[in-house]
């Protein structure tokens, strides 16, 4: 009898059990559809795909997509008709770590393909998600399409402007050759005449004039003309100076730090690694362009007594670091749009894929780096630092 009840007993909870359970279900199901319901009518895009294919759409997702309702999308197999080729091998993997760890992946760039074969730049997220009460993954989508076509059209841009720029400095430096050449064969080929011709003057004069009265004054004119054609060769070096095409950047960079100490009386400190570097015409032009526009900088603004330049030569890349003791430079202005000597020294490096930057040594100056790639794999990682 005991025994009869105790089956009774088991048999009741039994189906207690399996009408909590129904109820469950049924509570499940509603909800289910309730939130069905919700993400179909969201904004937001939203998809659910199972085993591969969509199984929800949000209303948002349908607009993307281009489907009218959500026949057009519900059954499409995710890989082959809604990601992009390029991407299908990157989704899968991804989706199978999803649903192996049960875990959400971060947000991903990548293109889908709308139903009318239109390719779309997306932003996408998936979770783990449970549907019909089987794994399946959620999916949060941003249109990224506008926001790509806008970066692509900056980036032309950028590169329209950087080989215009490149151009202008082209003609610039072949004008500041011209303009130093004619200063040096022709200006200059014109004062040693001029010279030679006084002095013949100032002999012949020299045995009619018992007074020495003309050979005072054409000495003067004499001493006038080397001091013309003196400041005829500084500029022609200047614009020009023939030590950069014929012994190189280090040797044009030591003879610069000379000049600048006799003009400035700041006292210059140069360390390198390397005699020679061989570099491009071009790279070490722009290089040394640089180096003018930094020490004329400090010799206008700094307030320094000291200048410490180094030169070294690294694996992959060359560092030109030139720092002084100044008082310094304001981190506003180094960002101002009107700080065009810094923006011009920026750009002339950023030209030939090169690193710049100037740092605020706090009550100690203004540092100056410069690192020029002499590596593809150095150049890849420069590029990445700018984007």
């Amino acid at each position: 009898m005991n025994k009869l009840l105790n089956t009774d007993e088991l048999i009741y909870e039994i189906e207690k059990l399996n009408l909590n359970l129904s109820k469950t279900q049924k509570i499940l199901k509603k909800t289910e559809d309730k939130y069905k319901n919700l993400l179909e009518r969201s904004s937001d895009i939203i998809f659910v795909h199972q085993n591969g294919k969509i199984v929800l759409a949000s209303k948002g997702c349908l607009k993307l997509l281009g489907a009218k309702n959500q026949k057009e999308l519900i059954g499409k197999d995710l890989l082959n008709d809604i990601v992009h080729p390029d991407y299908r091998d990157v989704v899968k993997k991804r989706d199978d770590n999803v649903y192996k760890n049960k875990k959400e992946a971060s947000f991903l760039e990548e293109k889908l393909i709308k139903l009318n074969g239109d390719i779309l730049d997306v932003d996408v997220c998936p979770v783990p998600y449970t549907y019909k009460g089987k794994p399946a993954i959620k999916v949060y989508a941003r249109d990224i399409t506008k926001k790509k076509k806008n970066e692509l059209e900056n980036k032309l841009n950028y590169l329209k402007m950087k080989n215009l720029t490149d151009y202008f400095q082209m003609i610039l430096e072949d004008e500041r050759s011209r303009i130093s050449q004619e200063i040096h064969d022709d200006l200059g080929q014109t004062l040693i005449m001029l010279k030679l011709n006084l002095q013949n003057l100032q002999n012949e004069l020299n045995q009619i004039d018992k007074n020495n009265i003309f050979n005072d004054k054409i000495s003067k004119i004499i001493f006038l003309s080397d001091s013309i054609n003196q400041k005829l060769k500084d500029i022609s070096y200047q614009l020009r100076p023939p030590i950069l095409d014929h012994l190189g950047l280090i040797s044009a960079i030591k003879w610069q730090v000379e000049e600048f100490e006799k003009l400035s009386g700041i006292k210059c400190s140069l360390k390198t690694s390397s005699a020679k570097l061989k570099l491009k015409k071009d790279v070490s032009t722009t290089i040394f362009r640089v180096f003018q526009e930094a020490l004329n900088n400090i010799y206008k603004h700094s307030k320094a007594t000291k200048v410490n330049i180094i030169i070294k030569k690294y694996e992959n890349y060359l560092l030109f670091k030139i720092k002084d003791n100044g008082v310094g430079i304001k981190i506003d202005k180094i960002n101002k749009l009107t700080s065009l000597g810094i923006l011009s020294m920026k750009e002339r490096i950023v030209s030939i894929n090169g690193y710049f930057n100037i740092i605020n040594n706090k009550n100690n100056g203004t540092v100056i780096n410069i690192k020029i790639p002499t590596s593809e794999k150095y150049n890849k990682n420069i590029k990445k630092k700018r984007m």
